[in-house]
């Protein structure tokens, strides 16, 4: 197992949360907030002035995945976690290698992207955002076949959006297929 969550990014550090109950949340005032959300939203009584934060997102290292910095800078960031989660997971298991013996696949899935309605499309007169690499990169459906490519996988690649139920479905889907 991996995982990156808000206050611990390792799976010892996620238990131990879990064992003493403490909350990671980040709670905003609505000076804090997002300068793009409507002041109807951030004046709502209902509007929940919270969320989850990860801590080093911006570290992503391109060249490091040989991607153009770019591409890097257009990618939904649950791609680049999800990318460098997935190499993190494989080389701690000792499954990272460039031997082909090995059939590793990937079965996952992705919210929607905020990211890039909110920080791509308006530069339209830089990118083409209709093009296949914007949308690789930018699109949940490419999740897995991203991760499969940059990291030089042979198994299946399969994407599974299933809104609440997505993560328990993608083990369900790579059970069957082992």
């Amino acid at each position: 197992m991996e995982c990156n969550f808000p206050g611990v990014n390792t799976v010892e550090g996620f238990w131990e949360l879990l064992k003493n109950g403490k909350e990671t949340t980040s709670f905003f005032s609505t000076d804090e907030l997002d300068k793009t959300l409507p002041d109807s939203v951030k004046n709502d009584p209902s509007y929940v002035k919270a969320r989850g934060v990860l801590e080093g997102v911006e570290l992503f290292d391109a060249e490091f995945f040989g991607i153009s910095p770019r591409l890097a800078e257009i990618m939904d960031p649950q791609h680049r976690l999800f990318l460098e989660t997935s190499r993190n997971l494989l080389e701690k298991t000792g499954y990272l290698s460039d031997k082909k013996s090995t059939v590793i696949g990937v079965f996952t899935g992705c919210g929607p992207n905020s990211y890039f309605n909110n920080n791509v499309v308006g530069y339209k007169n830089k990118i083409d955002i209709h093009s296949i690499p914007v949308l690789s990169v930018s699109d949940k459906d490419y999740i897995s076949s991203r991760v499969s490519y940059q990291l030089n996988l042979s198994g299946p690649s399969v994407n599974v959006n299933t809104a609440c139920s997505t993560s328990l479905v993608a083990i369900a889907q790579a059970v069957e297929k082992a």
